[in-house]
């Protein structure tokens, strides 16, 4: 599906459970992306964002089960990925974790924030540690991560109950 050139916003869960979409083509006008714009587009394995985009809600990909790649427009101004992990320029708040053949994770010491369902159903993960630079986890961050046994977090570093699965272990330093 290719966007018309008159959308400038992609709404909250516009695209939510359109299992049949394999794909999007956004063009370069549009700038947001909100909430959960396009979880459990089960057939979407790649989404490239353009330059045009200023502003991504919460993980606008939760159950994009076959997402294997997220790319962004060389020269955007605003977001970039590393390692198949979506973070805003700066990469200070982590967005959306689509890397979920890894089974351990670190999150980079720059990031402050973790966004809401970041994580979510990332069913390889088995451990991440979480830097003392993050202030902010997202509601259900980790949510639905099935295979998630082991999370290093900072003595300080509050959270929700529902930000970890219960059959992790959180261990504090």
């Amino acid at each position: 599906m290719v966007l018309p050139i008159s959308v400038t916003s992609i709404g909250d869960r516009a695209f939510c459970d359109c299992t049949s979409l394999k794909s999007v083509v956004i063009t370069n006008g549009v700038t947001a992306i909100g909430d959960y714009a396009f979880s459990y587009c089960k057939k979407i394995t790649e989404f490239f964002i353009p330059s045009s985009v200023s502003s991504i809600g919460d993980n606008p990909f939760i159950k994009c089960e076959r997402l294997m790649r997220i790319e962004v427009a060389e020269g955007s101004n605003h977001f970039k990925v590393v390692d198949g992990v979506l973070f805003n320029k700066e990469m200070t708040r982590l967005i959306s974790y689509t890397a979920c053949t890894q089974i351990n994770y670190t999150i980079p010491e720059s990031v402050v924030s973790v966004g809401g369902y970041a994580f979510s159903n990332c069913n390889a993960l088995t451990s991440v540690t979480i830097p003392k630079s993050v202030t902010s986890i997202g509601l259900e961050a980790f949510s639905n991560c099935s295979s998630l046994r082991t999370v290093t977090i900072p003595s300080g570093l509050s959270y929700s109950l529902n930000a970890f699965p219960g059959s992790a272990t959180i261990t504090k330093y």
